[in-house]
């Protein structure tokens, strides 16, 4: 079994063994809901004109200095058109939503296709706190048996994860790639803190931690 130390390797081991299943769950566990960010207010931060029901709009995650991660959303037109956060607030990341004037009708602030969608929009990405994020937000969809991880390699630069989405095989096309910027334990803490903004964390589990090898079913 893999050990739980402040090394390389230890990452390489929560993936090989499917331990790190176990370790979203605990972390979401640990921190609570303390941090949960706001349902959509339905207005549109740059214009403050309301949405209708059923309007598509753009939800963004902001973050800013002393403030932390907080929601913010913005009308599709207001989007394209350049509207964003002043400086030094920046976007961690986006997604599409339609707007319910009933919160209740909902009851994960994200679903299972919006999450992929925040998952995507940060494919590429070269800043370090999105590709931190773009990291752990792959392992609660590892949990959530949207993507699996396939294989593991080292390179100069770190770990990168060969992932597939749910349904994807290899006759399909090659995975896709994941970089592991090596996060420590208090990183991940960080991190898994930042999850649980966006989750309802008393949703049931959709897997367990599997034996070892490489892949994790979906």
């Amino acid at each position: 079994m893999a050990r739980f130390t402040r090394d390389a390797t230890w990452r390489e081991g929560w993936v090989e063994t499917g331990l790190f299943l176990w370790g979203i769950r605990w972390g979401m566990a640990a921190i609570g809901t303390a941090y949960s960010v706001s349902r959509s207010a339905g207005v549109c931060a740059a214009t403050q004109r309301a949405f209708a029901a059923g309007e598509v709009f753009v939800a963004a995650l902001v973050e800013a200095p002393g403030v932390g991660i907080t929601r913010v959303d913005y009308s599709v037109d207001a989007w394209n058109g350049g509207a964003r956060p002043a400086a030094p607030a920046a976007v961690v990341g986006f997604w599409k939503s339609h707007y319910q004037p009933n919160p209740e009708a909902k009851k994960n602030l994200l679903d299972d296709a919006e999450l992929m969608e925040l998952f995507d929009n940060l494919s590429g990405t070269t800043d370090a706190k999105q590709i931190r994020f773009r990291y752990m937000l792959a392992l609660l969809l590892i949990r959530r048996r949207l993507i699996r991880v396939v294989s593991t390699k080292r390179t100069k630069e770190g770990a990168i994860m060969s992932i597939y989405r749910r349904g994807e095989t290899a006759d399909k096309g090659p995975p896709s790639e994941l970089i592991d910027p090596g996060l420590d334990e208090m990183a991940i803490a960080d991190a898994m803190e930042q999850l649980a903004q966006l989750m309802d964390t008393d949703r049931a589990p959709a897997a367990e931690a599997g034996a070892g090898g490489a892949e994790v079913k979906a």
